[in-house]
């Protein structure tokens, strides 16, 4: 009877033993985990604050530069996106053509060689410069709401493209300033996926065609490389 209590007792005791084992491996892992976690935090911390500075700067360089300009180009600076766009495109471009007009093509020239300057400037916190095209959501009689996304996605994409080409083959445009310009810079037509509302909430065609200059920075593709990460 001795024996047999010593054999359960033995046998209770090893089970003891591994579920210790098994709670201490469970808090190292859960140690580990929470360290991992929190260092995951204060990098998109520090990030986050080097994102702030980086657009409170480029934004107040975007203001110096082109302040005195955006009147008189139809033009405004968006300090949230760090985006220069330009509204309305009765000066643009003609009505369901993409071809830029003259009176937008000595914008251009004026804007853009000065434009690649500042970006230069702020080289090392940049990623991606985005010239985005913007209709509203007018399209050919006829034509379903479908329909008319999709007519406008590809006049978008055109404009886009026609403005990308004519920025990068100014006559006062480098060699150099191409080759910089070209591994970075590109065109997106959104069709009118982002419209602006007026004040009782409703299409404002006019403010929704539009062609925006925005800037991408490092910190931005960071952060959701890191968020993808920790998911």
């Amino acid at each position: 009877m001795f024996i047999k209590n010593r054999d359960d007792s033995s046998h209770f005791i090893s089970l003891s033993d591994i579920m210790t084992a098994l709670m201490m491996v469970f808090l190292f892992v859960s140690v580990a985990i929470i360290m991992q976690i929190q260092k995951h935090n204060e990098i998109v911390t520090n990030i986050q604050a080097n994102y702030k500075k980086q657009k409170e700067m480029l934004y107040a360089d975007l203001q110096a530069e082109f302040k005195e300009d955006m009147s008189k180009w139809g033009a405004k600076i968006n300090e949230d996106t760090l985006s220069v766009y330009f509204v309305g495109d009765d000066v643009r471009f003609d009505t369901g053509q993409s071809d830029v007009k003259p009176e937008f093509k000595a914008t251009l020239a004026e804007f853009f060689p000065r434009y690649v300057q500042l970006i230069k400037k702020h080289k090392e916190a940049i990623q991606e410069v985005r010239i985005e095209g913007y209709t509203d959501s007018t399209g050919k009689a006829g034509q379903t709401m479908e329909e008319r996304y999709f007519y406008n996605m590809k006049l978008s994409q055109d404009r886009t493209r026609s403005v990308l080409e004519y920025c990068l083959t100014l006559p006062n445009f480098t060699k150099d300033d191409f080759n910089y310009m070209k591994d970075f810079i590109t065109a997106n037509g959104l069709s009118f996926s982002r419209y602006i509302r007026d004040s009782k909430g409703q299409e404002d065609k006019a403010a929704s065609r539009r062609v925006e200059f925005r800037i991408l920075t490092n910190a931005e593709a960071t952060i959701e490389s890191i968020v993808k990460e920790m998911n």
